[in-house]
């Protein structure tokens, strides 16, 4: 089979789909509505590209991609998950003129083109997705259910489960104290749960809580901005990160390095010597889509190295490392002595923004200003927003509470699989999902409630398991360091030739 690495002129069918890339990203001012007719499967029948769902409230939602799920209508509104409850849906519209509905344009950001262009590259069959990520969460907002998490991303066999703990930012407790939570598994893989638990925060009013890339979960106060925010190119980007709105910093698709990034300074309280660095950001679609080509590269011996990844724990370690290492986001402080590394924002998945917190130690920076990078592949992160907070960290409660309930689309009950991380699994297939619901006690009188979910667990590519490994892509990522980046950028630019071609 062919690796990321490999080259040869643009192929007809390469320079078609650049060309039908490009047209899509500029069609959405040529549309008008029509109402659907026959309710609202028989419009997705059709199979849209893109409809407008009327609300019983009056609102009205677009959606990209929309699919029905159960009990709800899914789809992207602004490049980020959202499901509708089909009793809120009052009428469905569709555009009256719609090109063929395509998994390939699902990302957010410029990346779309470059996986359209890669992508027919490869006779491979259609799959559900041009990528893959993790199980997704949904929480019910006491309205609707919202998208909220993608959990364990990066955790592509089971020698990588792992826990990661997230921000539920649209998670209510009902009149009767019950929390509403809906895992689903909409992408080409295989899940497996291990456990889901909701953790239960309280602090103080005007604070918010958030957690480190190991789970461990901080108070947040007083953000300070940064004054000065501009990539490796000395291009401006500080209101791009002013706020949690989804106008995010992205690379630029002809960014010539292996590796981009940020450089930001924040002004420094006097004395400071820790502060708390919030980052608000996602993976591109691209970088799952290589993550996709990675698995696939091995061909027919898919099956042995997952085989030999689960049975070795050191060399399971040792494959996260180096993903860790060239794919994650850097986090580095400047001092005398140069860039100072302090962590790594871990693997987000491209489906929604997380909040990640990476603690500073400043005991080495000099005088009143602190300079971060944030840096890693080119093309791989839309980052959203970044702040810290440079004052002691406020005091939370935490109270992790276990599911009461947990039952599939068909009824079938999943508590004891996902109850505690036992290695006992729910396996979710591609169109499953599940209802858990969480018993929450009261909020302490004059403390704020804040949701987060841990789950533990594991997932596997649908992939090809046909044809030679591509032993040459497998050896670089093996022995060369930085290879992710540098794979990356090589096919990154063919696939741009081709788009030039194309024009």
């Amino acid at each position: 089979m062919h690796g990321l690495d490999r080259t040869r002129a643009p192929s007809p069918d390469i320079r078609a789909s650049a060309i039908v890339a490009l047209a899509l990203l500029t069609l959405a001012g040529c549309m008008t509505w029509k109402a659907g007719e026959g309710g609202t499967e028989a419009v997705l029948a059709g199979r849209p590209d893109k409809v407008r769902v009327l609300l019983a409230n009056g609102n009205q939602v677009e959606l990209d991609s929309p699919v029905l799920s159960g009990d709800s209508l899914l789809g992207l509104s602004s490049g980020r998950r959202m499901a509708v409850a089909l009793e809120r849906v009052r009428g469905v519209e569709v555009r009256r003129f719609s090109v063929a509905r395509t998994a390939l344009f699902v990302g957010a950001g410029v990346t779309a083109v470059i996986i359209a262009v890669n992508v027919s590259e490869d006779d491979s069959p259609p799959q559900p997705e041009p990528h893959v990520s993790c199980p997704l969460v949904y929480s019910w907002d006491g309205e609707g259910w919202r998208l909220d998490s993608g959990t364990f991303g990066g955790a592509i066999t089971e020698g990588l489960a792992r826990t990661d703990v997230d921000n539920l930012e649209y998670a209510r407790s009902s009149p009767d104290g019950v929390v509403r939570l809906k895992v689903a598994n909409e992408l080409a893989e295989t899940d497996h749960l291990d456990a889901l638990r909701l953790m239960a925060v309280d602090h103080a009013s005007g604070t918010m809580v958030a957690p480190t890339p190991d789970g461990s979960i901080l108070g947040i106060g007083a953000l300070r901005r940064p004054s000065r925010a501009r990539d490796v190119r000395g291009h401006d980007a500080l209101e791009r990160l002013a706020a949690v709105d989804g106008w995010s910093w992205e690379s630029a698709l002809s960014h010539p390095a292996d590796r981009d990034g940020l450089e930001l300074e924040f002004p420094r309280p006097h004395g400071a010597a820790e502060g708390r660095l919030v980052v608000d950001a996602h993976n591109t679609p691209w970088s799952a889509f290589l993550l996709t080509e990675y698995v696939r590269a091995h061909g027919d011996e898919l099956g042995d190295w997952y085989a030999a990844m689960d049975a070795d724990p050191e060399r399971a370690r040792l494959f996260f490392g180096r993903l860790a290492r060239d794919a994650f986001l850097e986090v580095a402080i400047w001092t005398p002595d140069g860039w100072r590394p302090q962590g790594l924002a871990w693997e987000a998945g491209p489906e929604i923004v997380k909040r990640q917190v990476i603690p500073l130690d400043l005991t080495g920076v000099e005088g009143g200003t602190v300079r971060v990078r944030l840096s890693a592949p080119a093309s791989f992160w839309l980052i959203d927003h970044v702040a810290i907070d440079f004052g002691p960290a406020p005091p939370v409660t935490v109270r992790e509470l276990a599911a009461r309930d947990a039952r599939t689309r068909d009824g079938a009950d999943v508590l004891p699989e996902i109850a505690a991380p036992d290695g006992r699994t729910w396996t979710i297939e591609t169109g499953d999902w599940a209802e858990v619901t969480f018993a929450v006690p009261p909020v302490p009188e004059g403390s704020t409630r804040s949701y987060l979910l841990a789950s533990t667990g594991w997932y596997r590519v649908d992939a090809r398991r046909d044809g030679e490994p591509d032993r040459e892509l497998l050896a670089r990522f093996e022995n060369e360091a930085g290879a992710i980046a540098r794979l990356s950028r090589e096919r990154r630019d063919r696939a741009l030739a081709a788009l030039a071609e194309a024009r």
